[in-house]
Formats: C-alpha cells, structure tokens, sequence
C-alpha cells in the first residue's frame, strides 16, 4: 500500500526504541548517596568594593560539580568584567 508503513518498520521501530531505553537504564555502578545532614559553611566574605556594588550568586551542580564550577566561574568572571562589579 502506497502511503502507509509496514508492520515490519513500526515494528522495528519500537524495537530499537525499546532497546536504547533498556541500555540506558543499565548500569554497573551503584547509585551515589548524598547525606544532607552533613553541612560545610563557609566563610561569608564582608569585603565590600569602593562602589559599593556586589552581584551574588549561588551555583547548583546537578550532575558534576567540579566540572560546573569551573565552567561558572569563567562566566562569572566574563559578567563580571563586563558590568564592572564584584561578583
């Protein structure tokens, strides 16, 4: 039939789709434990500009947070030379 997909093709289609998704559901790794009990504070910095002008900002690393730090502070540092303030 001109038009139409064959049984074999959605058929495979779903196959394939099954597939992906199992093998990405897979994994030889234990799950990783976060313990919000535990807290680090750390020092809040009073040091202030001359201008008085300080952009806070707080970073939130859902999957590596080495990695995102990293690549946040580069922007951070970009915003700040560009506003010329304190970040």
């Amino acid at each position: 039939m001109p038009g139409s997909i064959s049984h074999r093709l959605i058929f495979l289609i779903i196959t394939i789709t099954a597939a992906i998704f199992f093998m990405g559901c897979s994994s030889d790794q234990e799950p990783a434990f976060v313990d919000f009990s535990k807290k680090v504070v750390e020092n809040q910095s009073s040091e202030q500009p001359p201008d008085g002008h300080v952009i806070r900002v707080a970073v939130a690393a859902m999957i590596s947070a080495k990695e995102s730090v990293v690549y946040y502070h580069q922007l951070l540092d970009f915003i700040a030379h560009q506003l010329g303030h304190k970040i």
